[in-house]
């Protein structure tokens, strides 16, 4: 199953595994390690099945591997039943296995025309942040995150990001940098969002020690040059009463899904 842990307790398929996208080229080993073990992969929908599945194909795994039609919602109107509150997850990777699935993540990513990051090209991105946007993003579990992560990163679980970019990284035209500590997940998450048309680079020389900082990362919210000044509902009214579009823009920063239910006009 490859959504996050919580939905897949909501429900999932009976004996499936939780596996969020991002993890599947690292773990898919561990779990069918005879290449003849049909590998079905399974969502709510659609999106992170096909996605999950294509990472799998892409990253070479010998095994017969297929996405579930429509997912948890396909097996229900099929008359199945799923399981609810179930804690399957994979068990740990060996060495080898991690070694060979970074292998396979890297020759990916550079198919994809990923870029390469060290640690000094992070000193030149920030020092280029009043005019260039980067996002520094850790795509292992929120739990592994926890546990230790580099400082001035945030958590983007690889799966996600993929599916829910603008979630994460609603710059348009931003530079991003991804990493990990297995060079299986940044690489596979890069090469997603490198054939999206992304700027993306996965940083290659963490050390273990570079994994310092614990707990959620602090929000650093630059200060304003200035109060923001408010305007009333009825004021703007007025103001598009009088003068029109062409003096008095109004700007929607919701989703366009919610713009489309209702915004002002």
């Amino acid at each position: 199953d490859a959504r996050r842990f919580d939905e897949y307790q909501t429900m999932s398929i009976p004996t499936g595994i939780s596996v969020p996208g991002a993890e599947l080229v690292l773990r898919a080993q561990t779990l069918a390690p005879d290449p003849s073990t049909q590998i079905i992969v399974n969502c709510a929908g659609r999106t992170r099945s096909i996605i999950g599945t294509q990472s799998l194909v892409n990253a070479g795994l010998p095994n017969p591997i297929a996405a579930l039609r429509n997912g948890t919602i396909g097996w229900t109107l099929a008359g199945q039943t799923l399981d609810h509150g179930a804690d399957r997850r994979p068990g740990p990777v060996s060495e080898a296995q991690r070694l060979q699935a970074a292998q396979r993540a890297r020759a990916v990513a550079d198919r994809a025309a990923v870029a390469r990051a060290t640690q000094s090209d992070l000193a030149g991105f920030a020092a280029e942040q009043l005019s260039r946007t980067t996002y520094l993003l850790d795509v292992r579990t929120p739990e592994e995150f926890a546990a230790g992560h580099l400082p001035g990163f945030r958590n983007a679980p690889g799966g996600q990001l993929v599916q829910e970019t603008d979630h994460t990284v609603p710059v348009r035209g931003a530079r991003i940098v991804l990493v990990d500590d297995d060079g299986v997940r940044a690489n596979m998450t890069a090469s997603w969002l490198a054939q999206m048309g992304w700027e993306v680079w996965v940083l290659d020389d963490a050390a273990a020690a570079d994994f310092s900082e614990t707990g959620a990362p602090a929000s650093a919210v630059p200060a304003l040059p200035a109060p923001v000044p408010l305007v009333r509902a009825t004021q703007l009214a007025q103001w598009l009463q009088q003068s029109g579009p062409d003096e008095t823009a109004v700007l929607d920063f919701t989703t366009s899904a919610n713009y489309v239910k209702r915004h002002i006009p």
